[in-house]
């Protein structure tokens, strides 16, 4: 966790970094293109400092109970399928941050549309299988907050997309 918590310091300072540079870039005479790339690196940065911000609260959320106690059976099936899908969307996405790309933001809002429903799925089970009895009523809360950061996650990775795209269509 002090590790998370080091890497979010470090991704609060370059995205500060960045939009200070980017700001001062764009008081200087820039052509539409550049002016574009630029905001969508300051969009990035941003976004990608909020990602760091959730991946702090998950491991946060963590630790409020017994993991054996949260991830128990289909519970930990669900988190780790989402988990697993936002992290591949993640790195699919930000694969094209180096050279902008061209990304189909109709895919993109596509594939975030689906994991935000698999998030609403998943919570929806949760809390049935709290009502039945079968998980301690705190798993309920505290597995909700982690499906939330992810979906949270999610959203921004999609904020991370339509800024490449804007970049990359100029």
């Amino acid at each position: 966790i002090a590790k998370i918590k080091d890497y979010e310091k470090v991704t609060d300072n370059i995205q500060k970094e960045i939009s200070v540079f980017g700001i001062i870039l764009m008081e200087k005479e820039l052509s539409q293109h550049d002016a574009r790339r630029i905001q969508s690196y300051i969009r990035i940065a941003d976004e990608l400092e909020s990602t760091a911000d959730y991946l702090v609260r998950l491991s946060s959320y963590a630790r409020r109970m017994s993991l054996k106690d949260l991830f128990k059976d289909k519970a930990r099936e669900d988190f780790f399928a989402l988990f697993n899908d936002v992290e591949n969307f993640y790195q699919e996405v930000c694969s094209h941050i180096k050279d902008f790309s061209a990304l189909d933001k109709s895919t993109i809002s596509r594939k975030s549309a689906l994991l935000w429903q698999q998030a609403e799925d998943i919570r929806t089970n949760h809390l049935e299988r709290v009502s039945s009895g079968d998980y301690l009523p705190l798993t309920s809360l505290t597995f909700s907050d982690l499906i939330v950061s992810l979906r949270k996650i999610r959203s921004h990775t999609k904020n991370i997309g339509d800024a490449i795209h804007r970049g990359s269509n100029v």
